[in-house]
């Protein structure tokens, strides 16, 4: 993806800041992104509450690279839960929005199946728990 670091990066050093009640639009161009990415706040602590996912679908016509899930689910690290049917695949659209720690993350007596990170696909990675550091996106189930 085209990075355009004039509107990404701390206050009064990429740009100056959005004031309360103002607006600001961004174009995004995808190149050939596929996945889960983020948005997110720079200024002060906002970053740690103005926040959300961007879900980039595979092109129509075209298929996920590992078995399709029965249904897909982001997560923003923080207080959740998620209510599962037994038998199902659920594709975890994980997004660690804190600010300086990294975040372990598993579901009891469940391996998780990495199946890629920031906006594109990896080779499939079987583990107990993911480590997802401030900033990173994961797409497990």
């Amino acid at each position: 993806m085209p990075r355009y670091p004039w509107t990404d990066g701390p206050e009064y050093i990429t740009q100056c800041p959005i004031q309360p009640g103002s607006k600001f639009s961004q174009k995004i161009i995808l190149s050939s992104e596929e996945g889960t990415l983020w948005w997110h706040a720079h200024n002060d602590w906002t970053r740690a509450t103005v926040h959300g996912a961007i879900i980039v679908y595979p092109k129509n016509g075209t298929k996920y690279p590992f078995p399709k899930p029965n249904a897909e689910i982001p997560i923003i690290l923080g207080t959740f839960k998620l209510r599962v049917d037994h038998g199902k695949t659920y594709l975890l659209r994980i997004i660690n929005a804190a600010l300086h720690e990294a975040l372990f993350f598993s579901i009891a007596k469940h391996k998780m199946t990495v199946v890629g990170t920031y906006g594109s696909y990896t080779k499939p990675l079987t583990r107990d728990y993911i480590t997802i550091y401030p900033g990173q996106t994961s797409m497990s189930y």
